[in-house]
């Protein structure tokens, strides 16, 4: 397991490098919900997800001539740019070996910070597969992109602002790919106070995690059929996993439909950019499966990089089938507690 002190050390590592992301409260999603939301907007971070705090924790905690060689990962995209930010940022070479199916605005980013960029395979276990490969034959430095501990003690420190910004916070929903993130973040919501509810959501066609913790076992998802690139995963990390155990209070598991509404959702009404692997959380909010009636809620918005296209092909399905748009307005919610407007309430400028 990972401990507190590593967390905190990893707080300090980021610095300079990864951002300290703002809580934002949001009316419009509080309103909706029938709860107190806030949005942790990791999307707001240099390479658009909150991947940049685990990678440069992970490359930060390497001896200098692992730096030297330079690493290699494997990834679908959001790691991937957060290793070659993080590894521009500290004069580190990176390799990154990524599905070749993988968004070409991902692709192109990781190119634009310097890294090898090597496509290969459908899933990202392909690509894993062949990072390996290349780590035994270039003696690079391989790095998990979910399942290793100093990773997920960087993705620790979203749960520790959290709660530094909302102490008494009572709901954290967070996304789930290959788990890093929601292990990070229960651990250390856990660490600091247990009585703080962290609860996962997946995409039905990629429920490897929410199966395994509702089996208490491993479970692998053969075929993981989601549109949402980075979060078709087989199994969750055994790290990960044994955290989720630990400290993980509830899964939820929501359609890709719902995914893409609470894409559009959040760009229409919170003006925040999410992409379909990193709005889990609000589309659990949108369609009811939270029940938190005037409770505090987080909403972990894990990333944004999104293209432009992907953005019209989505508002363009949402218009040709109005009753698939984002819903507005359907409750009667709560305030935003120091009776300030919320900022996506503010008239259009």
């Amino acid at each position: 397991m990972i401990e507190l002190a590593q967390m905190r050390a990893a707080q300090e590592r980021i610095k300079g490098v990864a951002l300290r992301t703002p809580l934002i409260y949001s009316d419009a999603l509080s309103r909706d919900a029938g709860a107190n939301v806030y949005v942790k907007a990791e999307s707001l971070q240099p390479m658009g997800a909150f991947k940049l705090r685990g990678a440069t924790n992970r490359l930060r905690t390497l001896s200098d001539a692992q730096r030297a060689a330079g690493v290699v990962t494997a990834s679908s995209g959001n790691h991937a740019q957060g290793i070659s930010y993080a590894a521009r940022a500290l004069g580190v070479q990176a390799v990154v070996v990524m599905p070749e199916a993988a968004s070409p605005n991902k692709i192109d980013a990781c190119r634009a910070y310097g890294a090898e960029v090597v496509l290969h395979g459908v899933l990202w276990e392909d690509a894993w597969a062949r990072a390996n490969e290349l780590s035994e034959q270039r003696g690079l430095s391989l790095v998990h992109p979910f399942d290793d501990w100093e990773l997920i003690a960087g993705q620790s420190t979203v749960g520790l602002e959290i709660l530094e910004d909302l102490p008494n916070a009572d709901v954290i929903l967070v996304p789930i790919g290959g788990g890093g993130l929601i292990a990070g973040v229960a651990a250390a919501i856990k660490a600091v106070r247990p009585a703080t509810r962290v609860v996962g959501v997946q995409s039905r066609l990629a429920a490897s995690s929410v199966l395994s913790w509702r089996n208490r076992q491993i479970v692998e998802t053969p075929e993981p059929k989601t549109i949402a690139e980075g979060i078709k995963v087989k199994r969750p990390g055994e790290r990960n996993f044994a955290v989720m155990l630990r400290c993980v209070d509830d899964m939820i598991e929501v359609e890709d439909d719902d995914l893409r509404q609470a894409v559009l959702y959040s760009t229409e009404r919170l003006r925040l950019t999410g992409e379909l692997s990193g709005v889990g959380a609000i589309a659990a909010l949108l369609t009811g499966r939270v029940h938190a009636p005037e409770q505090l809620v987080v909403a972990v918005l894990s990333g944004g990089n999104v293209s432009v296209t992907a953005l019209c092909d989505l508002a363009a399905v949402s218009r040709s089938n109005p009753a698939r748009r984002p819903s507005i307005g359907r409750q009667s919610g709560p305030r935003q507690p120091d009776g300030s407007r919320a900022w996506e309430d503010l008239p259009p400028t």
